[in-house]
């Protein structure tokens, strides 16, 4: 594994905890986690996870104060 691919994978995590936790939008999320790219965040992130980050949060879910607000 590569530097890059590392800190990708760092930084994806980080960003699944905030597309499940905040409602934040995708490019605060892409910020927060160390991508200048709003664009080039969703490359990473869907060929990381196999999925957008807005399908991610669609699928599971956001959390607020502990209680789930949407599930499927």
């Amino acid at each position: 594994m590569t530097f890059k691919d590392f800190l990708n994978r760092i930084r994806i995590s980080h960003a699944e905890r905030l597309l499940l936790e905040t409602n934040l939008p995708m490019s605060d999320v892409a910020s927060l986690c160390g991508y200048e790219s709003g664009n080039y965040f969703g490359d990473v992130f869907k060929k990381t996870k196999g999925i957008s980050p807005i399908k991610f949060r669609e699928a599971k879910g956001y959390i607020e104060k502990g209680l789930t607000l949407k599930m499927r």
